[in-house]
């Protein structure tokens, strides 16, 4: 498991990343994949509501 500081870390290295790490061990994928989830789903929403308001 993942510790808060290891945590801290990838979503810090996420806000900055140009693509995903290769140096990443299974558990810490696992997250940055958590991580990947939840933004693409932040954005997803954003666009929807923005299309919403075009209407």
């Amino acid at each position: 498991m993942l510790s808060s500081g290891e945590k801290r870390w990838l979503e810090e290295q996420f806000d900055l990343a140009e693509g995903v790490p290769s140096h990443l061990d299974e558990e810490e994928q696992k997250y940055w994949n958590a991580l990947s989830d939840r933004w693409n789903h932040a954005l997803l929403n954003l666009y929807e509501r923005i299309a919403q308001q075009d209407k």
